[in-house]
């Protein structure tokens, strides 16, 4: 597989399980149109004896101000390439077995 511009390696064989929540809160006051709080969920099991699970639960929020949207987020992964150290095998092998976390500030203009 591969992201970014960089392969890495993925297990043959695995489950995914995913579960995601959120919540808008309407706002329509001063520049604020709306919050949106969120929770996203995502495991990888992997069914290779020796192979570390991943997943990777992000918390946060997202703010819509006329043309201009953020997200302001909390991400915490366990084998998990994106977040982690290891992007060649944290999908498959998973031997860094290391919760990583990664604050995450993402603002967009759309005309």
């Amino acid at each position: 597989m591969s992201a970014f511009g960089a392969t890495y390696q993925v297990a043959a064989q695995a489950d995914i399980y995913s579960a995601a929540l959120s919540y808008l809160i309407p706002v329509r006051k001063g520049f604020m149109d709306e919050i949106c709080l969120y929770n996203d969920f995502s495991l990888l099991h992997k069914r290779a004896g020796g192979y570390s699970d991943s997943y990777q639960n992000v918390t946060g929020c997202s703010l819509a101000m006329g043309p201009v949207f953020v997200y302001v987020d909390y991400a915490i992964g366990h084998n998990h390439a994106w977040i982690g150290n290891n992007w060649d095998n944290a999908f498959s092998l998973g031997p860094d077995n290391a919760t990583h976390v990664r604050f995450n500030i993402n603002m967009g203009y759309y005309f």
